[in-house]
């Protein structure tokens, strides 16, 4: 899974697809790399991770949880389905979800960030005295990690 970056309003998007990097790139996201790796295909024990869709802000967001989904395309995301799979928590590292209510990202709603990096994690809310960003634990588990660049 590859992270992309928009350093123009801050926000981050995660795809497994060169197309859609390919398309983003001239727009200036900025691929930061492999951030992780999760699994395309289904299998016991992996866990399904959906991809939902803001049509109003441009926002993307992703869950393990079916009732956050159904909370979300409630409030008029559109669900674009699994998306990938994650490990189980007992053969995978964990991937953390940090919320940054501050950033100017969607018309200054914020933004999201996953990361497989605890030292990330850990630093992220350190750098914001306001305390915007706010660690909101492990999303789900990747089958190994590798770092961002």
């Amino acid at each position: 899974v590859h992270r992309l970056y928009n350093p123009y309003d801050g926000s981050h998007l995660l795809t497994i697809d060169a197309e859609e990097i390919r398309r983003l790139m001239p727009h200036g996201w900025k691929d930061e790399g492999e951030a992780f790796r999760l699994f395309s295909e289904n299998r016991e024990g992996r866990v399904p991770i959906t991809r939902l869709y803001n049509p109003f802000n441009g926002d993307h967001h992703y869950v393990t949880s079916a009732s956050e989904a159904h909370m979300l395309a409630l409030s008029g995301w559109i669900d674009e389905g699994t998306c990938f799979y994650g490990a189980s928590p007992d053969d995978g590292a964990p991937v953390y979800r940090l919320w940054n209510s501050l950033q100017r990202a969607h018309g200054g709603l914020g933004s999201h960030l996953w990361t497989s990096e605890s030292h990330e994690y850990a630093k992220l809310p350190t750098l914001d005295p306001a305390g915007a960003w706010k660690q909101e634990g492990i999303a789900w588990y990747a089958a190994h990690t590798a770092p961002t660049q």
